[in-house]
């Protein structure tokens, strides 16, 4: 279902970009939450990871919230390090899709395109 959703927006690289997240995001967060996200639910969260994971220093949270749909969440960057010629993350990503919260915790490692990827 990620997959699917991700693929729905960006073009170009950029959807591939976005399939990529749609999978990251569907997996990571379970099959019933997941299951609860739109297309835009998908877009405001990977937004909001990616933009914490750049910008926010550890133990700074970002939010993102869909009033259409009342599903929500936020990332916080846990800790930095780097490895090899990049950059990596630990981060916790909490979201409350149809009033179920769920948490997982994840690495990401800055790609040389400026992306993040999942480990």
């Amino acid at each position: 279902l990620g997959g699917v959703v991700g693929n729905h927006f960006g073009g170009g690289t950029g959807k591939a970009v976005a399939t990529t997240a749609g999978v990251f995001i569907g997996g990571m967060m379970g099959r019933e939450v997941g299951a609860g996200l739109d297309r835009y639910d998908a877009q405001l969260a990977y937004g909001t990871m990616s933009s914490a994971l750049e910008y926010n220093q550890n133990n700074v949270s970002s939010s993102w919230n869909n009033p259409n749909t009342s599903n929500s969440g936020y990332v916080t960057p846990t800790r930095t390090y780097p490895q090899s010629d990049t950059y990596c993350r630990e981060y916790s990503h909490t979201m409350t899709v149809a009033n179920k919260k769920q948490q997982v915790y994840g690495i990401a490692c800055r790609q040389s395109d400026g992306s993040w990827k999942a480990q």
